[in-house]
């Protein structure tokens, strides 16, 4: 048997594209063309607060929707943690961001109407003294 070859990335991107605009076009509404997405989604999470199935279904999706919103807690924090981490490492060190404001080094503030360097910058430069004052 001979192996299929793929067609090339062009004609591949153009057969999703017309897939894709199909099956919007059937739909009647968005939220029915995920709603099997979202169940399947739901249920994942009431098999991990009742694995059993003992609880009565209302209690059952109420604790499923509550490990939901704890999940999504947990996803927005990595990624806050995550951006302040590569913040620090654009700055010079991990050190960065969890210093205290007395052991920053003292910089002359950025130009008016310049971006500024950092969040701490920024802080600083509002907190700075202006000699329109």
């Amino acid at each position: 048997m001979t192996a299929r070859r793929l067609p090339d990335p062009t004609t591949r991107r153009l057969v999703a594209q017309i897939g894709g605009n199909a099956r919007v076009r059937q739909a009647v509404s968005p939220q029915e063309m995920t709603a099997p997405a979202r169940a399947a989604f739901l249920a994942r999470f009431e098999r991990e607060v009742d694995p059993d199935g003992t609880l009565p279904p209302d209690e059952r999706v109420t604790k499923a929707r509550a490990a939901l919103r704890e999940q999504m807690a947990r996803v927005s924090l990595a990624r806050v943690q995550s951006s302040t981490r590569r913040r620090a490492e654009a700055a010079g060190g991990a050190g960065e961001v969890n210093r205290p404001a007395s052991a920053r080094p003292v910089a002359s503030p950025a130009p008016r109407g310049a971006p500024p360097r950092s969040w701490a910058q920024f802080l600083e430069d509002r907190q700075a003294p202006t000699s329109d004052d």
